[in-house]
């Protein structure tokens, strides 16, 4: 235990500083490679995401397969390496009896408004606490860690600031488990 505290400490601190690098990157080179982008009074810069996570077969082998979703984000309207640079907090959690996979991540995100409107698509790439509890007959095993977490985005606006988005969710293997899948929501801006 005294071993994992400083490594989820450091892979921590490593994430944050690769989100504030790319935020400085923004700040000072915005717009870099983009054609169009959303203007500021586009959109609101505050959303809410609720849905379902569908896990990938390892996961689906351990729980149900289907669990619950849940994010709270920020995206500035302002131009970045492709789209709109923010901040996303993911929740993802699926079970079945006393087994469970959870995963928290936080991440740096952009989201390209492009002339698809209203189709948008995106990426995001930063840190996940993953927690996986397995109970087996006679064994009973409860791992956590922090690691590296990428996804994908594609998103659809249904207009009066309501989206339904979709992603895929890079965030590893733990416990003899993949913790990675596809995430399917129902969101708001405000």
């Amino acid at each position: 235990m005294r071993r994992l505290i400083p490594s989820l400490h450091h892979d921590f601190r490593r994430a944050v500083l690769v989100a504030v690098i790319l935020t400085v990157l923004d700040t000072v080179a915005p717009g870099m490679g983009t054609t169009k982008t959303l203007a500021a009074s586009d959109t609101e810069p505050l959303f809410v995401l609720g849905g379902l996570n569908y896990l990938n077969a390892s996961g689906r082998e351990l729980t149900d397969g289907k669990g619950l979703y849940g994010a709270i984000g920020y995206i500035s309207g302002d131009p970045a390496i492709l789209g709109n640079a923010g901040f996303d907090f993911d929740w993802r959690h699926n079970e079945r009896g006393p087994n469970r996979i959870d995963s928290i991540g936080i991440s740096y995100a952009e989201r390209d408004f492009t002339d698809l409107d209203p189709v948008y698509f995106g990426f995001g790439v930063g840190s996940t606490f993953n927690r996986v509890e397995r109970h087996q007959l006679y064994h009973e095993s409860t791992e956590t860690k922090w690691g590296l977490e990428a996804k994908g985005i594609l998103g659809v606006s249904l207009g009066y600031n309501i989206v339904i988005e979709g992603a895929y969710f890079y965030s590893g293997h733990l416990n003899g488990v993949d913790t990675s899948g596809m995430v399917g929501a129902l969101g708001f801006w405000f």
